[in-house]
């Protein structure tokens, strides 16, 4: 009698994982490799989410090839739909799907770090001399240089989102949608409606979608323990509602308290957190004056990372280096569960065709906002300078652009060059 062919037999059960996964396979990588990638990721993340997104794209994608494209726009699909600062909860998602969820908080922290430890330096300086120092030249040379690394990663993800006319329309309704309105509705509307024309529209022959329903084996459901994310979760949101009063003598458990359950509730990016924080912390709390919160804001668009970093200088004013340290992590963590638990839960439903189909279309509009990042970032640049700042900006632009896109080079080392120029001729 013959035998059972068991490889045959073990390639069938393989084939029941996600393809992505069996793929990351071939790309191993030390857990001090990853810290070491996205920490200095974090040192020159200036530029607002998109530009980190962008960032962290350039180097797992075209440098390292540790994921593909479809997985950053899925990380990004599923972040713009969540509350929370989107950059971070893409950077957890993208280490989650290299590593698990190790990875996940080796790349969150690492990425954070840089800017946590710049605005601790800034928080004590300004509470020794109460003020900041100049960086608009710095920041003015970055501008162009950020433009060009959203524009090259946008081309680049095209070629796998674009795939029909109906995928460009779109990606460029998408674009005109949040450059001409903007805001937090008109991002979360364009998703949404990407998602439900690419559910509803007929497949073509450029689109792989499987119709078969998802495997039970493609995600082990022991080994998605929901409940715990739940339940820390929920708790966060418990605290915030508590009344205040009940930690006056818990400083460090109230700071956890205010900052977890506000970034649960953040939808829309960093600059929605703005007038939020405003309310509880100068308002509601006491804890800054108008004039430290102005201080606080500042320092987080100063510095590199997201500008919910804003949370560790008010951190610091109430309870010192500990306060710091908790408002940071408070910030940040509840987002980052979520999002991690979010995806675990995509990951059982996305070889469904229609959840499939739905993600194709998101990919689509993913590609219009990250085109109409760059073009709201272009137009912030000051143009109607003298004939000196316009050239200086244009060079910038496409030397950027050369580097990234003709030599490959890491946007790690174009950045910190476009400050210098900026530095030295603006």
């Amino acid at each position: 009698m013959r035998p059972i062919n068991r490889s045959k037999q073990d390639w069938k059960i393989q084939s029941l994982l996600p393809v992505k996964d069996m793929k990351k396979e071939n790309h191993k990588i030390s857990n001090w490799q990853l810290f070491w990638i996205f920490f200095r990721i974090g040192c020159v993340a200036w530029g607002g989410f998109m530009a980190l997104i962008s960032t962290v794209r350039h180097e797992v994608v075209t440098i390292r090839k540790l994921l593909d494209d479809e997985e950053v726009l899925d990380g990004v699909s599923l972040a713009s739909l969540l509350p929370g600062p989107l950059a971070m909860n893409v950077v957890a998602y993208v280490g989650n799907r290299i590593g698990g969820r190790s990875a996940a908080i080796i790349s969150t922290v690492a990425v954070t770090l840089p800017s946590f430890l710049l605005v601790l330096g800034f928080s004590i300086l300004f509470s020794e001399v109460g003020n900041l120092p100049a960086v608009d030249r710095i920041f003015s040379g970055l501008l162009p240089a950020i433009t060009a690394i959203i524009f090259h990663a946008a081309y680049q993800m095209h070629e796998k989102a674009l795939k029909r006319w109906d995928d460009w329309v779109l990606a460029i309704f998408s674009a005109l949608v949040l450059v001409g309105i903007g805001g937090l509705y008109s991002t979360v509307g364009a998703i949404i409606f990407a998602g439900l024309y690419g559910a509803f529209r007929k497949p073509d022959k450029s689109d792989k979608i499987s119709v078969e329903m998802p495997k039970i084996k493609a995600v082990d459901l022991r080994e998605l323990p929901i409940a715990v994310p739940i339940m820390f979760i929920l708790l966060c949101v418990v605290l915030f509602f508590l009344p205040h009063s009940v930690f006056n003598q818990f400083p460090l458990t109230q700071i956890f308290a205010t900052f977890s359950g506000m970034s649960l509730t953040l939808f829309g990016g960093g600059y929605v957190f703005i007038p939020v924080i405003s309310e509880v912390v100068i308002s509601d709390l006491n804890w800054l004056t108008d004039t430290e919160f102005v201080a606080a804001i500042a320092i987080g668009q100063v510095t590199p990372g997201p500008i919910l970093i804003s949370a560790t200088f008010i951190g610091y004013k109430v309870a010192g280096f500990l306060g710091a340290v908790v408002a940071t992590i408070a910030i940040f963590l509840p987002p980052a569960v979520l999002m991690l638990t979010a995806s675990r839960l995509l990951r059982m439903v996305e070889n469904i065709a229609w959840v499939h189909a739905a993600q194709a279309g998101i990919r689509a509009a993913v590609i219009g906002l990250v085109a109409s990042a760059g073009v709201v970032i272009i137009l912030s640049i000051n143009w109607t300078g003298d004939i000196q700042e316009k050239l200086v900006n244009l060079l910038i632009l496409a030397f950027a652009l050369l580097a990234v896109s003709r030599f490959k080079i890491s946007t790690l080392w174009v950045l910190p060059t476009a400050g210098c120029a900026g530095f030295v001729f603006l």
